[in-house]
């Protein structure tokens, strides 16, 4: 799975095993679309 959010800015690269990557220009996106991904009681791991 390849896709880009556009309204977030970011593409998502998923796996079969659940090992998706997301890929952000900026920390400021990556805390946008984790406040959205929290309203629906799910998370997310950042490093």
């Amino acid at each position: 799975m390849d896709i880009y959010l556009e309204g977030y800015g970011v593409r998502i690269l998923g796996n079969y095993d659940r090992t998706d990557v997301i890929i952000a220009e900026t920390c400021e996106q990556l805390d946008v679309l984790e406040t959205e991904i929290a309203r629906f009681d799910l998370h997310m791991l950042r490093k």
